[in-house]
């Protein structure tokens, strides 16, 4: 059963200075192995960012109403999108660090056109 969906899309040039910033400001919003990944190709670093980014913002969308005391900066935190070994995109939350007991699925899709990065997030039971 969708207990929620959530839709973002974020400015890609918003994220170009990012790659610029010490790991340890970065590591506010985005995990260390995300920030690995997107500085790893500094040409596509600003979208890799921004994908991750609007991630959040679109699972925040899916679990705030469900959760109102849910903070925005606390499931950056939890929050990890990796890649499957098919190269789909997946996200993962530590469900106990966010203050919600019971774990959900999650769908994810992510896409970008050289100026905007989009993310459409599903929560499941």
């Amino acid at each position: 059963m969708i207990i929620g969906v959530g839709i973002d899309a974020v400015a890609i040039d918003r994220f170009s200075t990012w790659i610029e910033y010490p790991d340890a400001q970065l590591l506010r919003i985005i995990s260390a192995q995300e920030i690995a990944y997107a500085k790893s190709c500094p040409r596509l670093a600003p979208e890799r960012f921004a994908a991750r980014f609007a991630a959040r913002e679109a699972l925040f969308k899916a679990l705030a109403p469900h959760y109102p005391d849910l903070k925005f900066l606390t499931l950056c935190r939890a929050t990890t999108i990796s890649s499957t070994d098919a190269n789909a995109p997946s996200a993962q939350i530590n469900w106990q660090m966010i203050g919600i007991e019971q774990e959900y699925g999650i769908h994810i899709s992510l896409t970008h056109t050289e100026t905007t990065a989009m993310v459409v997030a599903i929560i499941e039971k």
